[in-house]
């Protein structure tokens, strides 16, 4: 297949048919089976939290979605990044690179698929019912980690949830998985704060709310150049509400 080349770099892998691929610096197609998505989604609302370019949006469009929801920042600052982070990053020119990679580039695939799914913009803090009403299926990939306060997004979720939630995050395998727990990671990577055991995520979905946490998978994700590696785990959880 041929890649669209040019330009600040794409982060999602997605194939737009006719042999053309966006050059994604993640490929998520050889992982979709580690989500244990359902095959089929008809008659499903769905929302998807941190869509970028959208792959796992149209990826649930794709299979049947009857309505998805691609929530995504308004702005680049509102990155839940140190303020000394984002003074250097719009010093970089951080600002237009995210412009072009995050919000013009979803809109230019959903116009190539000729999709209908919706584009929202707000943070996972501000999810709730009342702006976004609930969702049959809700997924959170790769985010929990890049938050201050993950579990507040995860209340969020639970509220808006009505069927499943779906969340995959980097996991740190080498803490000591008998208790739940986390490591602190901003010290050494100023885009991450905490990155806990398997376990931990578990009970943080309970703390929000969540019921019957499951662990279905775990995997290693990984840019395709090969660096950038981090192991995710992938919990589904039930909500309950009427």
């Amino acid at each position: 297949m041929e890649e669209i080349r040019g330009g600040p770099a794409w982060y999602h892998t997605i194939d737009l048919g006719d042999g053309l691929l966006t050059p994604g610096s993640y490929d998520h197609r050889p992982l979709l089976t580690q989500y244990s998505f359902p095959e089929r989604m008809n008659g499903m609302r769905v929302l998807d939290i941190g869509a970028s370019n959208g792959f796992f949006s149209f990826e649930f469009e794709r299979r049947g979605a009857d309505d998805v929801v691609a929530l995504d920042l308004r702005d680049w600052k509102e990155h839940d990044f140190p303020p000394e982070t984002l003074e250097r990053l719009k010093q970089q020119g951080f600002a237009e690179r995210w412009q072009r990679n995050s919000k013009i580039r979803f809109e230019l695939v959903r116009d190539y698929l000729g999709s209908r799914v919706k584009k929202v913009e707000m943070t996972a803090y501000e999810i709730s019912r009342n702006r976004l009403g609930t969702f049959d299926l809700v997924f959170c990939g790769s985010l929990l980690m890049h938050l201050t306060n993950p579990l507040r997004a995860l209340l969020g979720m639970k509220e808006v949830t009505k069927g499943k939630a779906i969340v995959s995050t980097g996991v740190d395998l080498t803490i000591n998985q008998e208790g739940s727990l986390a490591r602190f990671a901003n010290r050494n990577d100023p885009t991450l704060w905490w990155i806990p055991n398997v376990a931990c995520l578990g009970e943080m979905l309970l703390a929000a709310g969540f019921m019957n946490p499951r662990q279905v998978s775990t995997f290693e994700l990984n840019r395709k150049d090969g660096t950038g590696g981090m192991s995710h785990v992938v919990y589904h959880a039930a909500c309950g509400f009427a």
